[in-house]
């Protein structure tokens, strides 16, 4: 008989999921950003603005991920 897997585990699936879909539209839209850079807007460079901005958005993600993965693994071993 197969086992479900508990709330924190269920949890921490959905939470990656979201991180995954997170890191492939920062991929995609920064390369979105620096072809319109590059063909809108050529004389000004402004995409790195964009991805520092994102990239510290996606940090933010992936910490709050770390963090909350971390604090459902198991607990004190008897």
């Amino acid at each position: 008989m197969a086992r479900t897997p508990s709330k924190a585990v269920r949890t921490r699936d959905a939470e990656r999921r979201w991180l995954k879909l997170h890191f492939l539209l920062f991929l995609v839209g920064m390369v979105a950003a620096f072809w319109l850079n590059r063909n809108l807007t050529p004389d000004f460079f402004w995409v790195q603005w964009v991805a520092l901005t994102w990239g510290i958005a996606l940090t933010i993600h992936g910490v709050h991920f770390a963090r909350s993965t971390i604090s459902t693994m198991g607990g004190p071993k008897a």
